[in-house]
This record gives structure tokens, C-alpha cells and sequence, in this order.
């Protein structure tokens, strides 16, 4: 992890099981994320909770800090889930995936891959993806505040990056989420081209992966 980057952090539930299945789960993981958000002075700009998962658009000052934040906020939500599974076993996997994201095309399909899992999991359909609660594009689509978010805007300033193209934040969900429902809302998304719109940096992170066609292109007009 880089300091002073911004990374694409994906972490998941124990074994892959499916702990924040519940709706109520999903608010209560969110509430505390937002906590030690506001505790650590950690940037989020995008977000979603899945079933057994979760992915995060965040800007890393300082690793050590991070790694703090994901140590306490974890051990809350573990012990959340123990609660209510009634369990005692490991909740949370004990690592987390972090690609930096390293130029603004990068950027622009990871926010467009955070968006579209739940998707992609076919827990929602493609024309009312913004109507998916536990994702920052529900937030954002609809100009709600949200105490998860930090505005698009200082990014430009963190990582020299706006993808908004200096057009506003609203503008730019609006555009680019009609643009993902124009191009891939109309047929089957294949788990390839899926692939092929996560574009996330880090050298190393992409070497690892099946997929290593050139990866496609999907930013705002």
C-alpha cells in the first residue's frame, strides 16, 4: 500500500459467507465504517456493501493510519456479526485487497465497477442500479448527504485527478451512470468484459489476475 494514492480496498466476509446478507446488517456495517471514518479523517469516495464483501474507493494519507482504521472498524463489525449469527468463530478475512488506482481512466472504471456489482450479482436490475441502499451511487445519484462520502472535488487536489472533468458531481453520476446503462444494460454482462471494466492500476495486482487483455474503456463523454 501506497501512501498518499488512491487504492481500490476490497475486503470480504470470513470463508465468503454471506454475513451481511440482512438489510439491517448492511445499515449497522455502514454506521460503523462512518464512525471510524470520521475517527481515522479517512477519505471515501465510493462505496458499495454486498452480501459477503465489500469494496471502497479510498484515499490513503498514511498506511499505518489505515491500517488502523480497517483493524478497529473489523473488529466492531466482527463482533456485530458474532452477535447476531450467534457465533464465535473469525468473521472478517484478515486481509484486504488494495490496487492503486494510477491515472483518472483507472479511476473512472473503478468507480463504474464499484457501481455495477450489485449487478453483477443479480441483486439488482441494470436500469434501477442507483436504487441499489448500501452503495454510494444511491447517495450521490440522488444528492443525499451521505457520512460516508468525501466530495469527487478533492481529488483533484489529493491525487490530481476529477473525474468529473470539473463539471460537478451530480453532472458527472448522472452522465456516466446513463452512459454504463446505454452501453451494458441491454445485454447479458459476461463475467469477461465485467473483468475488463475493472481497471485498477498497480502493476503487480494486474499481473495477478486471469484476465490480461487490454482493458476496456468506459469513461464519461
Amino acid at each position: 500500500m501506497q501512501e498518499q494514492s488512491l487504492h481500490h480496498i476490497t475486503w470480504r466476509c470470513h470463508d465468503r459467507q454471506f454475513y451481511f446478507d440482512s438489510p439491517d446488517i448492511k445499515v449497522e456495517v455502514l454506521k460503523i465504517i462512518a464512525r471510524y471514518k470520521k475517527r481515522y479523517n479517512i477519505k471515501i469516495f465510493d462505496y458499495v456493501l454486498m452480501s459477503n464483501h465489500a469494496h471502497f474507493l479510498v484515499y490513503v494519507d498514511s498506511p499505518t493510519i489505515f491500517s488502523d482504521f480497517m483493524r478497529a472498524a473489523n473488529s466492531v463489525i466482527a463482533k456485530l456479526i458474532n452477535r447476531v449469527h450467534r457465533k464465535t468463530s473469525q468473521a472478517i478475512s484478515d486481509r484486504y485487497r488494495s490496487p492503486v488506482i494510477q491515472d483518472e481512466q483507472y479511476l473512472v472504471n473503478t468507480i463504474g465497477y464499484v457501481w455495477m456489482n450489485p449487478f453483477r450479482a443479480n441483486m439488482i436490475d441494470m436500469n434501477i442500479l442507483e436504487d441499489y441502499r448500501f452503495s454510494s451511487l444511491y447517495t450521490r445519484s440522488r444528492g443525499i448527504e451521505d457520512p460516508l462520502l468525501d466530495d469527487y472535488s478533492l481529488l483533484e487536489e489529493l491525487v490530481g485527478c476529477d473525474p468529473t472533468g470539473g463539471e460537478g458531481s451530480q453532472k458527472f453520476v448522472r452522465d456516466y451512470l446513463n452512459r454504463l446503462k446505454s452501453e451494458y444494460g441491454s445485454f447479458d454482462f459476461t463475467s469477461a468484459v465485467y473483468e475488463h471494466l475493472h481497471s485498477v492500476g498497480d502493476e503487480g495486482f494486474m499481473r495477478g489476475r486471469k484476465s490480461r487483455k487490454a482493458w476496456l474503456s468506459v469513461g464519461p463523454p
